[in-house]
């Protein structure tokens, strides 16, 4: 039976955990209602449920993980904001969520913050200064709320939008995934077969098979001009390694990276799809920014980091650009074509109307939907395409592999 483990406040708003409460610092039930259920009956509100991995698997967390995922930004977020809620202290938060944390590296960054909040720094200040476990976005989000007083708020939010980034990385690699797994598929079969087919000719034929090559389909001979130059092989892990180079190339020289991303874009289906999830987790970045209050410019700046596309950042750089000038946001990102119209023309009526993030969530929705059913078509396509790629892989060398037979047959006889 599974094991979880939990954070709960009892009714005077006392912290309660599962390694304090339980015999073995675990709560063993079926699924986490029931453990929600059996809290509840204690008179606890639970604030984590959290499924124990086995110890090998966290083994292996501990020793490989140096970041911190979505899921466990979503997860800081909602339970400090639960905490803050019932009256606990960001430190008092801060020192269950040490003790509870899973991640090392995650750990070591939530213990250096809770010194610096003991030592009187801001709480926003202190998460700027650990751009690698805290991004920019939280750091602006916090900020926003300490100066309106509306922190629980500002960290509700930015938990539904870490869980909603996390969906969008899933679906995101859901879709290159496949793709990427038939490709592989069809260079493994082809390499099997080409390496192959000589073996089982010469198998059955024997060494005279050599003075009958320039007489055998071109498929055979293909196969058998392969085997004599077993370097071509390498031409795919060469690719690889060229790819490799390339995005590190990428990472440094912004030309490089806008204009393979304006490659991948044009790849059929694949490119529209990595585009739209981009677009939907920059407008929801901008929406939850624009809630939380902050300063048009920065929002600007927050988005161009968090979109992760470089054709949205390009975009996005001259944007800036134009707004810090005094031109009006909608009218800057009409004139990029790289946004879709529907985009733009909302993002206008949305700002004349005084309802901008009302308006982004819904285009953001409707991309959202565009991207999950251009994704759902792309898996759905792909099988049939796969068949017939593997017809057409292996049909030409089985055909050769019958004339072969039949070429040396006769010429046996």
């Amino acid at each position: 039976m599974p094991k979880f483990r939990y954070i709960a406040l009892n009714a005077e708003n006392e912290i309660i955990t599962s390694e304090r409460a339980e015999e073995d610092g675990r709560f063993e039930a079926p699924d986490r209602s029931a453990v929600f259920t059996a809290l509840n009956a204690r008179g606890w509100r639970p604030v984590l449920i959290d499924e124990v991995a086995s110890k090998f698997r966290l083994d292996i967390n501990f020793q490989m993980k140096w970041w911190v995922s979505l899921s466990e930004l979503e997860m800081f977020c909602k339970v400090l904001q639960i905490l803050i809620k019932a009256g606990i202290t960001i430190l008092e938060a801060l020192d269950l969520l040490v003790g509870e944390c899973e991640n090392r590296w995650f750990k070591k960054q939530l213990a250096k913050l809770q010194v610096d909040i003991e030592s009187g720094a801001q709480f926003s200040v202190a998460l700027r200064k650990y751009p690698k476990a805290f991004p920019e976005i939280m750091v602006a989000t916090v900020e926003a709320g300490e100066r309106s007083g509306t922190l629980e708020t500002c960290l509700e939010q930015l938990a539904a939008m870490f869980h909603r980034a996390a969906e969008l990385k899933r679906e995101l690699v859901s879709a290159l995934t496949y793709p990427a797994f038939i490709v592989t598929t069809f260079i493994g079969m082809i390499t099997a077969i080409m390496i192959i087919v000589p073996k089982l000719l010469i198998a059955f034929v024997g060494e005279a098979i050599e003075k009958l090559i320039p007489q055998l389909p071109a498929s055979i001979r293909l196969c058998f001009w392969v085997r004599d130059h077993l370097q071509i092989l390498f031409t795919p892990l060469i690719i690889l390694v060229l790819i490799v180079i390339l995005n590190i190339l990428a990472e440094r020289y912004k030309k490089l990276r806008l204009f393979l991303s304006k490659c991948a874009y044009k790849i059929p289906l694949i490119g529209k799809v990595i585009f739209y999830f981009s677009l939907v987790r920059t407008l929801e970045v901008f929406c939850l920014l624009e809630n939380a209050g902050v300063e048009p410019i920065r929002s600007l700046q927050t988005m161009t980091r968090a979109s992760g596309h470089p054709m949205i950042e390009d975009a996005m750089e001259r944007i800036i650009a134009r707004v810090r000038k005094g031109a009006p946001r909608y009218a800057s990102i009409s004139s990029e074509p790289v946004f879709p119209r529907l985009m733009t023309s909302m993002w206008q009526s949305g700002e004349r109307a005084g309802n901008i993030v009302l308006m982004m969530k819904q285009v953001s929705e409707y991309y959202y939907m565009i991207a999950t059913a251009a994704t759902q078509r792309m898996v759905t396509s792909i099988e049939p395409i796969m068949i017939v790629g593997i017809a057409f892989c292996i049909g030409p060398f089985l055909i050769g592999v019958y004339q072969s037979l039949q070429i040396m047959m006769k010429n046996i006889g």
